[in-house]
C-alpha cells in the first residue's frame, strides 16, 4: 500500500495545516481523522472561510435563529459562532500541541478585518479575542499592514500568540520579523517568560503569480527585447519570493540577537506558506506545495489541495534547491518593468478589501436571517431610543427629573447611560444613570424607575455638560456606586451579555481595570450622544441616502440593534433599518454614517415595522 505523502512531509521539517473550518468538521469526527490519518498539524481561518461556512450551510441556522430571537446583533452572532468553532477545533488539536511541545496544534481567528489600518483598534480586538478564546493553542490573526506592525509587537510583548496574515512582500516580511523580536525583547526586559509565546508569518504565495503573470504575458505578446526575459520568469515570481523570504528567515533566526532570546526559551517565528492552491489551470495543481517543502515551515492548504496531495504528492525538500535561480528571477523584474514592491502593496490592499467584503457579506446575511418576529417574552424587549428622551425618572423616594439624552459607545453599540436633567430639584445639573440602576425599564406609565435614592444621585460625581465623559470620570462613577466596569471583560457588559442589577464590583478589580481595560488605550471612552447623531446622512459610496431618525434598542441587553433611517424622497414615507454591523465608520466632522452597502442595498433594507419588534401603534415609545 502506498505511503500517505502527507505523512512523509513531516520528515522534511514541514507541518501541514488546513485552511478551512466548519462546525461539522469537528462534530463528525472528520477533523480527528485528518489529524490521525493525514498528520494534520493545525488549522487557519479568515473572514472568507467563515462567510462560506456560515452562509453556505444550514448547520448554523438553529443557533442563528436562537440568538436573533434573543436580540443579539449580527456581529455578536458571528463572534459567538466563530469563537465556538475555533475553540472546538483547538480542543481537537490540543494533543498535537502537547506532543509537539507547542510547535504545532494551533487554530487561528482573525481580528475584524476593518481594523487592518487601525493599530489601537487591532490591539484591543486581539486582546479581547485572546481572552475570549481562552486556549493556549490559538493564534489571534493580525494583518501585516504598516499599522499592523506596532500591534504585532505590542501583542507579542503581552504574551499573545499572533499569526501575521496578508504578507506578500520581502521588505514587509523583514519588518514583521523585527516586530516579533522586539515584542520578545520587551518581555525579557520586564523579566517575563517567552517560552510559550508563539507566532507564524503567513506569506501569501500564489496570488503573486496571479497578479504578475498577466503583466508578463502582455510583455510577451508585445515582443521586443523584454519578451524573452518575461517568458523566463512567468510563473516563477511567487516561488522565487518565497525562497527569498526563507533565506531572510534563516538569517534573522540564526542571528546573535535571536540566539540570546532562544537561550531564554524563545521560539522562531516560522514562515507559513498561505494561498498555496494553484489558481492557473496551466500549472501543476501542487506547484505551490511541492516547491516549498523545507525545514521549520508550515503550509496551510485548502481541502482540495489536501486531497490532491494525498492522492499524488511527491514530497521532497525542494525549498533551497533553486536559491540562485530565485535570486535571478527577482533581480530581473525591474529590467522588464515590474516593480515587485508595488505589486505586493496592491496585493495587500486587495487582500484587506477582500476580507472586508467577506465580513460585511456575512454581516448582511446574518441580518437577513433575522426572524420576522423578534422575541417579546417577558419584557417589551425592544424600545425606540428617541421616545425615552423626555420620560420622567423616579428614584425610590421621589422624582429626579427627566431623560435628556442617551449615551452609547461606538464599539459595542451598547447604551451605557441615560443623561438625566434634574430640573428644579438640582437646577442646571446633569447626572448619568447607568443601566445597572434599572430593573425593568417600563413598569407602568411613562416614569422610568431607578433603583437608587435621591441622596445617592445627589452625591454622585457630576458631569460637565459641554465636555466628553472621560474614562477617568467613569471609573470614579462606577466606584461610587460599586458597579462593575463594563469595559473589563469579554462580553458587552464586562463579564455578562447584559447589565445585572445584583452584580457588584470586586474591590480588587478596580486597579487592574486601568491596565487590562479593553478600551482605555487612548483615554477615550467612546461614548456618543444618540441625540447628536439624529439627522446624520447615510453615506453609501459617494451618495447620501436618507437620514438617521432614531435607534432600536434591545431592552434586555441595552444594545442598539438598528438605526432607523428616513429614506426621504427615495422611498417617501418609509423608514428603513440599518444594522451597526453594516457600518464602516461614522464621521463626526461630516455628520455622516458610512455604510459598506450600495445604494440599492440601502434602499432594499428592511422597512421599520413597529409590530415586528413586539410594539403596537398606540405604544407611546414608538416613533411615528
Amino acid at each position: 500500500m502506498k505511503e500517505n505523502p502527507l505523512l512523509k512531509i513531516s520528515e522534511f521539517g514541514q507541518s501541514i495545516w488546513l485552511d478551512y473550518t466548519r462546525r461539522d468538521l469537528v462534530a463528525s469526527g472528520e477533523l480527528q481523522r485528518l489529524i490521525q490519518k493525514d498528520g494534520l498539524r493545525g488549522m487557519t481561518s479568515n473572514p472568507s472561510i467563515f462567510e462560506q461556512a456560515i452562509v453556505g450551510s444550514e448547520i448554523y441556522e438553529k443557533d442563528i435563529q436562537t440568538m436573533r430571537f434573543d436580540g443579539q446583533s449580527p456581529k455578536m452572532i458571528y463572534e459567538s459562532l466563530s469563537q465556538r468553532d475555533v475553540q472546538g477545533a483547538a480542543d481537537e488539536f490540543l494533543a498535537v500541541y502537547d506532543e509537539t511541545k507547542a510547535r504545532d496544534g494551533y487554530v487561528s481567528l482573525e481580528v475584524n478585518p476593518h481594523l487592518a489600518h487601525d493599530t489601537k483598534g487591532t490591539i484591543v480586538e486581539a486582546r479581547r479575542l485572546w481572552r475570549a478564546l481562552n486556549r493556549p493553542n490559538v493564534f489571534t490573526k493580525v494583518p501585516a499592514t504598516a499599522e499592523g506592525l506596532p500591534a504585532i509587537q505590542q501583542l507579542i510583548s503581552e504574551g499573545i500568540n499572533v499569526n501575521i496574515t496578508l504578507l506578500f512582500g520581502l521588505p514587509r516580511y523583514r519588518q514583521v520579523a523585527a516586530a516579533y523580536l522586539a515584542g520578545l525583547e520587551a518581555r525579557v526586559a520586564r523579566g517575563e517568560s517567552v517560552e510559550h509565546v508563539a507566532s507564524v508569518a503567513s506569506f501569501f504565495v500564489s496570488r503573486i503569480d496571479t497578479l504578475v503573470d498577466p503583466m508578463l504575458e502582455h510583455l510577451i505578446a508585445q515582443g521586443g527585447p523584454t519578451a524573452d526575459a518575461a517568458k523566463q520568469v512567468r510563473g516563477q515570481v511567487a516561488i522565487a519570493s518565497a525562497v527569498a523570504a526563507y533565506q531572510i528567515y534563516k538569517n534573522i533566526f540564526r542571528s546573535e540577537s535571536f540566539l540570546k532570546l532562544a537561550d531564554r526559551g524563545a521560539r522562531v517565528q516560522r514562515l507559513l506558506w498561505a494561498s498555496t492552491s494553484t489558481k492557473n489551470p496551466d500549472y501543476n495543481d501542487l506547484k505551490y506545495v511541492e516547491s516549498l517543502i523545507g525545514a521549520d515551515t508550515v503550509n496551510t492548504v485548502t481541502v482540495g489541495t489536501l486531497d490532491a496531495y494525498r492522492s499524488h504528492g511527491e514530497p521532497k525538500a525542494r525549498l533551497e534547491q533553486k536559491i540562485e535561480s530565485a535570486s535571478r528571477t527577482l533581480q530581473s523584474l525591474p529590467n522588464i518593468g515590474i516593480n515587485i514592491d508595488k505589486v505586493t502593496q496592491q496585493l495587500e490592499d486587495e487582500g484587506v478589501e477582500k476580507f472586508n467584503r467577506a465580513f460585511d457579506k456575512l454581516m448582511n446575511a446574518l441580518t437577513q436571517k433575522s426572524p420576522a418576529q423578534p422575541s417579546t417574552k417577558g419584557l417589551g424587549m425592544f424600545l425606540i431610543i428617541k421616545q425615552i428622551c423626555g420620560d420622567k425618572l423616579g428614584a425610590s423616594d421621589g422624582e429626579i427629573g427627566h431623560v435628556k439624552d442617551v449615551y452609547f459607545d461606538d464599539q459595542d453599540w451598547a447604551v451605557r447611560y441615560l443623561v438625566a436633567d434634574t430640573g428644579s430639584w438640582m437646577p442646571g445639573r446633569l447626572v448619568l444613570i447607568s443601566p445597572y440602576a434599572f430593573g425593568k425599564l417600563y413598569q407602568g406609565g411613562k416614569v422610568l424607575l431607578v433603583n437608587l435614592t435621591r441622596q445617592q444621585i445627589e452625591n454622585s460625581p457630576s458631569i460637565e455638560s459641554h465636555k466628553p465623559v472621560s474614562r477617568q470620570y467613569e471609573e470614579e462613577y462606577h466606584r461610587y456606586y460599586n458597579w462593575p466596569f463594563y469595559w473589563k471583560g469579554d462580553a458587552v457588559w464586562g463579564m455578562s451579555g447584559f447589565p445585572i442589577l445584583s452584580q457588584r464590583s470586586d474591590p480588587f478589580l478596580g486597579e487592574q481595570a486601568v491596565v487590562e481595560n479593553k478600551k482605555t488605550e487612548t483615554g477615550d471612552s467612546h461614548l456618543r450622544s444618540a441625540n447628536a447623531i439624529v439627522g446624520y446622512h447615510i453615506q453609501a459610496g459617494d451618495e447620501a441616502i436618507g437620514r438617521v431618525t432614531d435607534f432600536v434598542m434591545d431592552e434586555k441587553t441595552w444594545v442598539i440593534q438598528h438605526l432607523v433611517v428616513d429614506a426621504g424622497h427615495w422611498l417617501i414615507g418609509k423608514k428603513l433599518l440599518i444594522s451597526p454591523g453594516q457600518i464602516k465608520r461614522i464621521s463626526w466632522d461630516e455628520s455622516k454614517v458610512f455604510v459598506d452597502l450600495t445604494k440599492a442595498a440601502v434602499l432594499g433594507s428592511p422597512v421599520f415595522d413597529p409590530a415586528a419588534f413586539g410594539l403596537v401603534e398606540h405604544d407611546p415609545r414608538i416613533l411615528m
